[in-house]
């Protein structure tokens, strides 16, 4: 099954929704943990769950990472948040594949990984263009972060 990621190396955990869990039948760990700063979560908001899966690349063979995430009712409103236009004249993007080619278009985000995988789903390559241009960097999953969850029943010890 594919899945949208976003990665955020400003968070401090990596998140999942309660649907993609739920379709998947994922098995969850009861745990409490407060939360704040995500879907509309308080500082008060307490999560009940965390589900652990391995996620690797949709469109090539990649490496597989091992992701612990709090399960949470809905991770991000749908990104971006309004069409972005993607300019194909940023010729330093023109050979990349992107993990997402829909990326400049709105869609539901299944997951957020946050910076307890992103270093794992971060390689060595990086490119810059003309000021104004995005930089990219290179991920396991290319350009971007659409993932595919290969094997999903994965409980860890936790």
């Amino acid at each position: 099954m594919e899945a949208r990621a976003l990665l955020d190396n400003a968070s401090s955990a990596s998140f999942v929704s309660e649907g993609l869990v739920q379709s998947l039948c994922i098995p969850r760990v009861r745990q409490n943990i407060r939360v704040s700063g995500i879907a509309g979560s308080t500082p008060r908001s307490s999560v009940q769950s965390v589900a652990s899966f391995l996620i690797s690349p949709a469109h090539h063979n990649g490496k597989k990472i091992d992701v612990t995430a709090i399960v949470m009712p809905k991770v991000t409103c749908d990104l971006p948040i309004s069409p972005v236009p993607f300019d194909l004249s940023w010729s330093h993007l023109t050979d990349i594949p992107l993990a997402d080619p829909a990326f400049g278009q709105p869609g539901r985000i299944d997951i957020l990984l946050g910076v307890d995988v992103f270093v794992d789903v971060l390689l060595h390559g990086r490119r810059t263009g003309p000021p104004g241009s995005p930089v990219v960097l290179e991920t396991g999953c290319s350009a971007a972060a659409q993932i595919q969850v290969h094997l999903l029943i994965m409980p860890t010890s936790m």
